[in-house]
C-alpha cells in the first residue's frame, strides 16, 4: 500500500506543503513551464477545497492550474512525480509509464546537480532564511496586491495590467486628499469643540451644556503641476504613469498637466472630466510628438515662458522622466534654476531609479539634480505611495 501524499512529499523533506509548492513552481519555470504567480496563487487557493492526503486529487490541482497546454502535461508528470517523491507509484499517476530514467537535472537543465529531489529549488528559493521569515514571505507571494505593488511596471504582463490599472485607480484619490493640523466645524466631525460648545451653551442654555458642537481636521488639495516625460525611453512607464496623471487631474481642484518630448502641450482639457478611456483617446490625437526624443530644456523653457505666470507659487512641481535629453544641457540648468525659484518644491520622479543599479549619470538628469528637492522612483505602486506621502508631508 503507498503512502499518502502527504507523507511522502512532506516526510522526507521535513518542509510545509505551502514552501514545497513555491519550490515545485520554481522547478516547472526552470523546465519552461508558465507557473506564474498568479496560477501558483490559484493553486493554493483550490487546495482549500480538496482533501490533500488524496494523491490523485492533489495531482490535478496542480496540473490543472500549473499547465497551459497539453504538450506539457508529459513534462509535468515526470517534474511531479521525481519532486513529490512518487517514483514508486508512477505507474499508477495518469500519464505515468514507469519510465524512470530521466531525472530533475536532464529535464531542468538551469537546476544544480545533487542533493535530494527539489531540495536545491527549495535553496534557491528561500536562500537558507529562518522559517518564520520563510513562511512570511510564502504568504506574501500569494497576495496579489503585494505582487503587484513590487512589481516593475515594465514587466507587468497582459493578464495584470487591468489589475494594475484598477490599483492605480484607488492610489490618486488617497494623494489627493491631505488632513491639514487647522480644525473646522463639523456636524459629524469626530472631535469635540471644547470652546464652541461652551459658547453656545452660554447663548442658548445659560451655560448648561446640552450638545455638544463637533470639529474635524480641515482637508486640503495639494495644488501640482505634473509634467509628464512621454518620450520614447518613457514607453513602457508612461502608459501607467499617464493613468496615474489622470486620476490626479481629476481628484485635484486646482492641477494642471503638460505632457513633453521634442515639444510641451498642455492637456489638462483633455484629462478633466473625460473617462479614462475618452482621455486616452484624446491624448493619442491630441500630442503629435508622442514617442518622440527628448529635449528637456526647450520644454521647461516654454512652460516658464508661456504657462507659469498665472500659477500660485505654492505649487508644488512634479517632473516624470528618466532624464535622457538630446537639447542643449545648458538650457536644462537655466529653466530648472527658474522652476525652483518660482515653485514652492520640484519633484522629480524617475521610473529608473528603481533599479538598485542605477546611477544618475546621463547629462539630462545630472544638469537637473542640483534644483530637484525630491528625486523620487516611479516604477511600481510603491513608488506612487512614495510620493503621495511625500506630497502629504508638504501639505501638513
Amino acid at each position: 500500500m503507498t503512502k499518502p501524499l502527504t507523507e511522502a512529499a512532506g516526510a522526507n523533506r521535513g518542509r510545509s506543503l505551502l514552501q514545497n509548492v513555491l519550490a515545485f513552481s520554481d522547478m516547472l519555470k526552470k523546465a519552461g513551464l508558465d507557473a506564474t504567480t498568479g496560477r501558483v496563487i490559484d493553486v493554493c487557493r483550490s487546495l482549500q477545497h480538496i482533501d490533500i492526503s488524496n494523491r490523485e486529487d492533489f495531482y490535478y490541482a496542480l496540473r490543472t492550474n500549473l499547465v497551459s497546454r497539453a504538450e506539457e502535461i508529459e513534462r509535468f508528470d515526470r517534474l511531479f512525480n521525481l519532486f513529490w517523491g512518487l517514483d514508486s507509484v508512477v505507474a499508477e499517476l495518469p500519464g505515468g509509464d514507469g519510465d524512470k530514467g530521466e531525472t530533475c537535472d536532464s529535464l531542468c537543465p538551469d537546476v544544480e546537480k545533487g542533493g535530494d529531489r527539489g531540495e536545491s529549488f527549495i535553496d534557491d528559493w528561500y536562500d537558507g532564511e529562518p522559517q518564520a521569515s520563510l513562511e512570511k514571505k510564502a504568504l506574501a507571494t500569494y497576495s496579489p496586491d503585494e505582487v503587484l505593488a513590487t512589481k516593475d511596471f515594465c514587466a507587468i504582463t497582459g493578464d495584470e495590467v487591468k489589475e494594475i490599472q484598477r490599483l492605480i485607480a484607488s492610489i490618486a484619490p488617497r494623494l489627493a486628499t491631505v488632513k491639514s493640523r487647522r480644525r473646522e466645524s463639523c456636524a459629524g466631525g469626530s472631535e469635540t469643540d471644547l470652546r464652541r460648545t461652551l459658547r453656545r451653551s452660554m447663548a442658548r442654555y445659560g451655560a448648561e451644556i446640552v450638545e455638544l458642537a463637533r470639529k474635524q481636521r480641515k482637508i486640503r488639495k495639494v495644488k501640482v503641476v505634473l509634467l509628464c516625460d512621454v518620450s520614447g525611453s518613457m514607453d513602457c512607464y508612461s502608459k501607467f504613469l499617464i493613468q496615474f496623471v489622470y486620476g490626479l487631474q481629476n481628484q485635484l481642484k486646482w492641477a494642471e498637466t503638460f505632457v513633453f518630448s521634442t515639444r510641451l502641450t498642455r492637456v489638462t482639457p483633455l484629462l478633466k472630466g473625460r473617462r479614462i478611456r475618452d482621455a486616452l483617446e484624446a491624448l493619442s490625437a491630441g500630442v503629435e510628438d508622442w514617442s518622440g526624443g527628448t529635449c528637456i530644456g526647450d520644454c521647461l523653457h516654454t512652460f516658464n515662458e508661456r504657462y507659469s505666470q498665472g500659477i500660485d507659487r505654492r505649487t508644488v512641481v512634479i517632473i516624470i522622466s528618466d532624464g535622457w535629453d538630446r537639447g542643449n544641457i545648458e538650457v536644462v540648468v537655466r529653466e530648472m534654476r527658474r522652476l525652483r525659484a518660482k515653485f514652492r518644491k520640484v519633484i522629480w520622479l524617475n521610473p529608473l531609479l528603481g533599479n538598485a543599479n542605477y546611477r544618475p549619470v546621463t547629462r539630462g538628469m545630472q544638469a537637473a539634480l542640483p534644483f530637484i528637492d525630491y528625486f523620487l522612483p516611479a516604477h511600481n505602486l510603491n513608488s506612487l505611495v512614495t510620493l503621495g506621502k511625500t506630497l502629504k508631508s508638504l501639505c501638513q
